[in-house]
C-alpha cells in the first residue's frame, strides 16, 4: 500500500512538470502565467471527454471560448496551433456571450464578467462545457476547474462532480496533478 502511494505522489510530481512542458518544450526563459495557463487549457483538452453529442461530427474541433477580457492575447492561439486533442483540432473563439458559451467545450470564465456568469456556470457543467477561471472562490461558485497560484507557479482546483453531471469524463491522469475540490 505504501509503494502505491508513494508512486501516485512520484507521478503526480511528474505531471505538474510534464503537463504544462508539453506543449513548451524546454525554454530557456521561464513562461508567463498566462503562457502556463494557455497550456494547461490545451491540456485540458486532452484529458477530459465530453459525450459524443456535444460534437456535430467526428470532425468537429475542440472549442475553447473565452468569456470576458482575454487575458492570452496570442499566447492560446500559438498553443493549440496545429496540435491535436483526442484526435481533434481545437479552435479558440474570443468574446463569446453568455449564450454562444453553452455551445463551446471548455470556456475559460474571466473575472470580469463575474457577476454575470456565476449564476450560469452550473447550468454550463450540466450541459457539458468545462468552465475554467481564475478568481478566488470560482469553484466554490459552481465553476469546474479553477488556476491558483502555488508558491509562484500556476496549479488547478477541479470540481470532478460538476464534470461529471455534464457528462464529462476527466482523466485520473489530470485528477492526481490538480488539487480535487468538493461542494
Amino acid at each position: 500500500m505504501c509503494y502505491l502511494w508513494r508512486w501516485i505522489f512520484v507521478v503526480a510530481g511528474a505531471l505538474m512538470v510534464v503537463l504544462p512542458c508539453a506543449v513548451f518544450g524546454e525554454a530557456e526563459e521561464r513562461p508567463s502565467e498566462y503562457d502556463v495557463k494557455a497550456a494547461y487549457l490545451f491540456n485540458f483538452a486532452r484529458f477530459v471527454e465530453w459525450p459524443d453529442d456535444r460534437f456535430a461530427s467526428a470532425e468537429a474541433p475542440i472549442v475553447i471560448g473565452i468569456l470576458g477580457n482575454d487575458p492570452f492575447g496570442d499566447v492560446l492561439d500559438q498553443t493549440v496551433s496545429d496540435k491535436l486533442a483526442q484526435g481533434r483540432t481545437v479552435e479558440v473563439i474570443r468574446h463569446v456571450d453568455l449564450q454562444q458559451a453553452d455551445s463551446c467545450h471548455i470556456v475559460f470564465v474571466d473575472a470580469s464578467v463575474r457577476d454575470v456568469a456565476t449564476p450560469l456556470l452550473a447550468g454550463y457543467a450540466n450541459h457539458g462545457v468545462l468552465t475554467v477561471g481564475d478568481w478566488r472562490g470560482f469553484t466554490d461558485d459552481n465553476g469546474i476547474i479553477e488556476f491558483v497560484i502555488r508558491k509562484g507557479r500556476v496549479r488547478f482546483r477541479i470540481r470532478p462532480d460538476l464534470a461529471t453531471g455534464g457528462g464529462m469524463t476527466i482523466s485520473a491522469k489530470l485528477l492526481t496533478v490538480g488539487e480535487v475540490a468538493s461542494r
